[in-house]
Protein backbone atom coordinates (compact mmCIF):
# COMPACT_ATOMS: atom_id res chain seq x y z
CA UNK A 1 0.00 0.00 0.00
CA UNK A 2 1.05 3.61 -0.49
CA UNK A 3 1.45 6.47 1.37
CA UNK A 4 -1.29 8.34 0.07
CA UNK A 5 -3.70 5.04 0.07
CA UNK A 6 -2.82 4.61 3.94
CA UNK A 7 -3.78 8.83 4.32
CA UNK A 8 -7.04 7.97 2.36
CA UNK A 9 -8.26 5.26 4.76
CA UNK A 10 -6.83 6.78 7.53
CA UNK A 11 -7.46 10.33 7.71
CA UNK A 12 -10.04 11.31 4.67
CA UNK A 13 -12.66 8.61 4.95
CA UNK A 14 -13.11 9.32 8.55
CA UNK A 15 -13.45 12.96 8.12
CA UNK A 16 -15.60 12.92 5.34
CA UNK A 17 -18.00 10.00 7.02
CA UNK A 18 -17.84 12.69 10.20
CA UNK A 19 -18.43 16.06 7.91
CA UNK A 20 -21.76 14.58 6.37
CA UNK A 21 -23.06 12.98 9.90
CA UNK A 22 -22.60 16.93 11.04
CA UNK A 23 -24.46 17.80 7.70
CA UNK A 24 -27.32 15.49 8.47
CA UNK A 25 -27.61 17.12 12.07
CA UNK A 26 -27.80 20.49 11.32
CA UNK A 27 -30.14 20.01 8.29
CA UNK A 28 -32.52 18.62 11.24
CA UNK A 29 -31.19 20.99 13.40
CA UNK A 30 -32.65 23.97 11.98
CA UNK A 31 -35.73 22.75 10.22
CA UNK A 32 -34.71 22.26 7.02
CA UNK A 33 -35.33 18.26 7.19
CA UNK A 34 -36.65 15.62 8.98
CA UNK A 35 -35.20 13.06 10.43
CA UNK A 36 -37.06 10.44 7.97
CA UNK A 37 -35.64 12.83 5.30
CA UNK A 38 -31.41 12.20 6.26
CA UNK A 39 -32.04 8.58 6.28
CA UNK A 40 -34.09 8.16 3.07
CA UNK A 41 -30.76 10.69 1.94
CA UNK A 42 -28.16 8.76 3.07
CA UNK A 43 -29.60 5.63 2.31
CA UNK A 44 -29.91 6.79 -1.81
CA UNK A 45 -26.29 8.65 -1.21
CA UNK A 46 -24.86 5.07 -0.44
CA UNK A 47 -26.89 3.29 -2.92
CA UNK A 48 -26.02 5.25 -5.70
CA UNK A 49 -22.54 5.33 -4.24
CA UNK A 50 -22.37 1.22 -4.74
CA UNK A 51 -23.91 1.41 -8.00
CA UNK A 52 -21.63 3.84 -9.25
CA UNK A 53 -18.89 1.71 -7.48
CA UNK A 54 -19.98 -1.47 -8.68
CA UNK A 55 -20.45 0.27 -12.68
CA UNK A 56 -17.12 1.67 -12.92
CA UNK A 57 -15.66 -1.71 -12.02
CA UNK A 58 -17.76 -3.04 -14.60
CA UNK A 59 -17.00 -0.95 -17.40
CA UNK A 60 -13.14 -1.06 -16.06
CA UNK A 61 -11.04 1.88 -18.41
CA UNK A 62 -14.18 2.69 -20.23
CA UNK A 63 -15.91 4.25 -17.10
CA UNK A 64 -16.57 7.28 -19.94
CA UNK A 65 -19.29 5.08 -21.56
CA UNK A 66 -21.90 6.31 -18.55
CA UNK A 67 -22.93 8.88 -20.52
CA UNK A 68 -25.50 6.75 -21.87
CA UNK A 69 -27.57 8.04 -18.28
CA UNK A 70 -27.60 11.23 -19.59
CA UNK A 71 -30.42 10.79 -22.36
CA UNK A 72 -32.13 9.46 -19.10
CA UNK A 73 -31.64 12.34 -16.89
CA UNK A 74 -33.05 14.73 -19.78
CA UNK A 75 -35.96 12.60 -20.38
CA UNK A 76 -36.96 12.39 -16.95
CA UNK A 77 -35.99 16.58 -16.57
CA UNK A 78 -39.19 17.21 -19.52
CA UNK A 79 -40.82 14.71 -17.97
CA UNK A 80 -40.86 16.52 -15.01
CA UNK A 81 -41.44 20.13 -16.70
CA UNK A 82 -44.32 19.02 -18.76
CA UNK A 83 -46.05 16.98 -15.24
CA UNK A 84 -45.74 20.14 -13.91
CA UNK A 85 -44.80 18.68 -10.20
CA UNK A 86 -44.45 20.43 -7.38
CA UNK A 87 -40.83 21.33 -5.39
CA UNK A 88 -38.80 19.84 -7.98
CA UNK A 89 -36.11 22.37 -8.78
CA UNK A 90 -33.27 20.44 -6.65
CA UNK A 91 -34.01 17.21 -8.56
CA UNK A 92 -33.92 19.52 -12.03
CA UNK A 93 -30.25 21.05 -10.46
CA UNK A 94 -29.02 17.04 -9.94
CA UNK A 95 -30.63 15.89 -13.45
CA UNK A 96 -28.52 18.64 -15.04
CA UNK A 97 -25.68 18.67 -13.02
CA UNK A 98 -25.40 14.72 -13.80
CA UNK A 99 -26.20 14.84 -17.47
CA UNK A 100 -23.16 17.64 -17.74
CA UNK A 101 -20.84 15.68 -15.50
CA UNK A 102 -21.42 12.46 -17.69
CA UNK A 103 -21.10 14.40 -21.27
CA UNK A 104 -17.93 16.44 -19.96
CA UNK A 105 -16.13 13.17 -18.62
CA UNK A 106 -16.70 11.78 -22.10
CA UNK A 107 -15.48 14.80 -23.87
CA UNK A 108 -12.58 15.10 -21.76
CA UNK A 109 -11.47 11.52 -21.47
CA UNK A 110 -11.92 10.73 -25.70
CA UNK A 111 -10.86 14.54 -27.55
CA UNK A 112 -9.25 16.77 -24.99
CA UNK A 113 -7.18 14.05 -22.69
CA UNK A 114 -5.98 16.94 -20.42
CA UNK A 115 -3.09 15.58 -18.41
CA UNK A 116 -4.10 17.18 -14.65
CA UNK A 117 -0.24 16.85 -12.96
CA UNK A 118 1.76 20.01 -13.39
CA UNK A 119 5.56 20.04 -12.68
CA UNK A 120 5.16 23.25 -10.55
CA UNK A 121 3.10 23.60 -7.20
CA UNK A 122 2.18 27.58 -8.69
CA UNK A 123 0.46 26.05 -11.80
CA UNK A 124 -2.10 23.29 -9.57
CA UNK A 125 -2.91 26.35 -6.98
CA UNK A 126 -3.73 28.44 -10.32
CA UNK A 127 -5.61 25.86 -11.96
CA UNK A 128 -7.78 25.58 -8.17
CA UNK A 129 -8.05 28.98 -8.23
CA UNK A 130 -9.31 29.83 -11.94
CA UNK A 131 -11.52 26.39 -11.64
CA UNK A 132 -13.23 27.64 -8.48
CA UNK A 133 -13.63 31.43 -9.44
CA UNK A 134 -15.03 30.27 -12.95
CA UNK A 135 -17.27 27.88 -11.71
CA UNK A 136 -18.95 30.18 -9.18
CA UNK A 137 -19.27 33.38 -11.54
CA UNK A 138 -20.51 31.27 -14.05
CA UNK A 139 -23.28 29.73 -11.69
CA UNK A 140 -23.59 33.23 -10.14
CA UNK A 141 -24.03 35.22 -13.75
CA UNK A 142 -26.31 32.20 -14.91
CA UNK A 143 -29.13 32.71 -11.97
CA UNK A 144 -29.93 36.28 -14.03
CA UNK A 145 -29.91 34.43 -17.54
CA UNK A 146 -31.96 31.40 -16.26
CA UNK A 147 -33.93 32.81 -13.41
CA UNK A 148 -35.84 29.10 -11.74
CA UNK A 149 -39.18 31.36 -11.17
CA UNK A 150 -39.80 31.79 -14.77
CA UNK A 151 -39.24 27.94 -15.85
CA UNK A 152 -38.27 25.01 -13.79
CA UNK A 153 -36.25 23.87 -16.56
CA UNK A 154 -33.85 26.78 -16.02
CA UNK A 155 -31.89 25.17 -13.33
CA UNK A 156 -31.62 21.68 -15.14
CA UNK A 157 -30.12 24.21 -17.78
CA UNK A 158 -27.88 26.09 -15.36
CA UNK A 159 -26.50 23.70 -13.65
CA UNK A 160 -25.74 21.70 -17.09
CA UNK A 161 -23.80 24.42 -18.12
CA UNK A 162 -22.04 24.98 -14.38
CA UNK A 163 -21.17 21.07 -15.10
CA UNK A 164 -19.85 20.88 -18.81
CA UNK A 165 -17.78 23.66 -18.16
CA UNK A 166 -16.36 22.43 -14.47
CA UNK A 167 -15.64 19.20 -16.23
CA UNK A 168 -14.39 19.63 -19.66
CA UNK A 169 -14.29 23.81 -20.18
CA UNK A 170 -11.84 24.02 -17.67
CA UNK A 171 -9.49 21.43 -18.52
CA UNK A 172 -9.54 22.00 -22.46
CA UNK A 173 -8.87 25.97 -21.20
CA UNK A 174 -5.92 24.67 -19.27
CA UNK A 175 -4.56 22.48 -21.63
CA UNK A 176 -4.48 25.42 -24.30
CA UNK A 177 -2.54 27.72 -21.53
CA UNK A 178 -0.55 25.00 -20.92
CA UNK A 179 -1.15 24.73 -17.13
Amino acid sequence: MKWHEGVLKKIFIPLAVGLTVIVAFTRMYLGQHYLTDVIVGAGLGVALAVLIGFAFDLLKDKEEWLIVLAPLCLIAAVVLTVSGAEGIENVMTVLGGYTAVTAGYFIEKKFIRYNVKSDRWWKQLIKIVVGLATVLVLKECLKFAFPSEQYILYNYLRYFIVGIWGVAGCPLLFKLARL
